[in-house]
């Protein structure tokens, strides 16, 4: 990492970025009660977390980081939940489905969980408005909005600032994501 020199080796930055493990995902500077660190780009293109301010060892990022135990085994249940059964679909409205990778499905239930007032937004990845190409999750409260949001991203993503406005106002959220960043936030 870059920023401050650490005071501690009991957190994300020792245990998981310098060993090559990090995800980018951004959990771990959305929860970090001291507000040290931040999710930045290194030379790899790949965001990281760096510290910003003194870190305490408190340990919080390590308890929530789904990189952090790599050597335990790993459950999907304990990580997503329980899994019942998988099933294949696709959208039926068609103008979703054309526009949205595999199908439209996960737009359809994003929007349907919106409309039907299951949820209160939707955390989604969509492109920035810098125009730069890069895409970043963002908060969607209507289901037109959610346009924007669909097809696939394959480029660096992290989600430490919808995480961090989720943590200050409480509601009812869906996400989408990856499931390292799914299993960030079951932790």
């Amino acid at each position: 990492g870059g920023g401050l020199p650490m005071t501690t080796q009991h957190n994300v930055i020792a245990q998981v970025a310098q060993r090559d493990l990090c995800c980018g995902c951004g959990v771990c500077a959305a929860v970090c009660r001291k507000r040290c660190l931040e999710m930045r780009l290194d030379r790899q293109d790949q965001f990281v977390p760096m510290t910003v301010g003194e870190c305490t060892g408190c340990g919080v990022c390590l308890r929530l980081c789904p990189f952090a135990n790599v050597n335990e085994e790993f459950d999907p249940e304990d990580a997503l939940g329980p899994i019942d059964s998988a099933f294949v679909g696709y959208s039926l409205v068609e103008d979703e489905r054309a526009r949205a990778a595999s199908g439209g499905l996960a737009t359809r239930v994003l929007s349907a969980l919106l409309e039907r007032g299951l949820v209160d937004k939707v955390i989604a990845t969509a492109p920035e408005d810098s125009g730069h190409g890069w895409f970043a999750p963002r908060l969607f409260a209507h289901p037109t909005e959610l346009a924007a949001a669909q097809g696939s991203k394959y480029c660096p993503v992290e989600f430490s600032k919808p995480i961090t406005q989720v943590l200050q106002t409480p509601g009812r959220y869906a996400i989408i994501c990856l499931p390292c960043v799914g299993r960030a936030l079951r932790l």
